[in-house]
């Protein structure tokens, strides 16, 4: 048998062509990742022997932080690796291929309607303007966490609502990230900035963005009263102009096209001081 026919990238490459980039699960970051989790297991597993056999008291709280956290850091790194197994994702122009251990799904660019992501911290999100000095792209920047790999992913979903998850143990991750949003930014941002032009609200899950302001469960904030956004500790948070508490905290992961919503808040922000420009009109042969 054919081993390279067999490659699942040269069988993608046969039906569409050779991509323009290609990620893979890094074989040397595995293997260190693989080690390092052994060795937090076995880690803590000899200490509490040791400790046993001395007949040394054992703090509830010690036991706790020092000795059982490692073991279940360790374990959830062995779990999280062996899910991952075989992960690779080809970027084509027209869209984006999710190949693991033979199944293959392609998310096309323009089919992408929610791009969610895990990331601990961001100071502040990238944001790019065209010569109109609109928002011409905006990423969040995210980086692979060196060990608990579960506090970082990508999440995409079409229109259809299929969906596929990849792992920050993916090598180039931080690439890919940056990839991802740059490539959906545009579709995503025009169909957003127009309906807020349109004086309709936007959702990004639980916040709800319109021209008056921020909306989140039955509270409103209006925007001579907003601040920020940020995100720390894997949570975005809105902080008003007055006062140190936020005004509301939300799992950044459960909040869909983060980097619209940067970009969005930044717009309608400074539109409440200047009126937006107005929506360019549809020439005869676009309508």
């Amino acid at each position: 048998m054919d081993e390279e026919a067999d490659d699942p990238v040269s069988l993608a490459a046969g039906a569409l062509g050779e991509p323009d980039e290609t990620f893979r699960i890094s074989r040397p970051r595995i293997r260190t990742k693989f080690w390092t989790a052994l060795g937090l297991i076995f880690g803590s597993l000899l200490v509490v022997a040791v400790m046993l056999l001395l007949n040394l008291g054992i703090d509830v709280a010690i036991f706790a932080k020092v000795l059982l956290m490692p073991m279940i850091i360790g374990s959830t790194m062995l779990v999280t690796l062996y899910r991952q197994r075989g992960l690779m994702v080809l970027v084509y122009p027209s869209g984006l291929l999710r190949l693991q251990r033979g199944n293959a799904v392609s998310f096309p660019w323009d089919e992408i309607t929610e791009v969610r992501l895990k990331v601990q911290r961001v100071d502040a999100p990238e944001i790019r303007f065209g010569e109109d000095g609109e928002p011409s792209q905006c990423w969040l920047p995210s980086e692979a966490p060196n060990m608990m790999v579960w506090q970082a992913g990508l999440w995409l979903e079409r229109a259809d609502e299929a969906a596929a998850h990849v792992s920050p143990a993916i090598a180039d991750y931080d690439r890919l990230v940056k990839l991802v949003q740059r490539r959906t930014f545009p579709r995503l941002w025009a169909d957003a900035r127009d309906r807020l032009l349109d004086g309709e609200t936007v959702a990004f899950g639980d916040l709800e963005v319109s021209p008056a302001g921020l909306r989140h469960t039955s509270k409103k904030l209006a925007w001579k009263d907003f601040k920020e956004l940020l995100v720390a500790q894997g949570k975005l948070t809105v902080k008003k102009a007055s006062g140190w508490m936020p005004w509301a905290v939300l799992d950044v992961s459960k909040v869909p096209n983060p980097h619209v919503l940067f970009a969005l808040v930044q717009v309608a922000k400074d539109a409440a001081r200047t009126p937006m420009a107005p929506k360019p009109e549809k020439t005869d042969s676009e309508a």
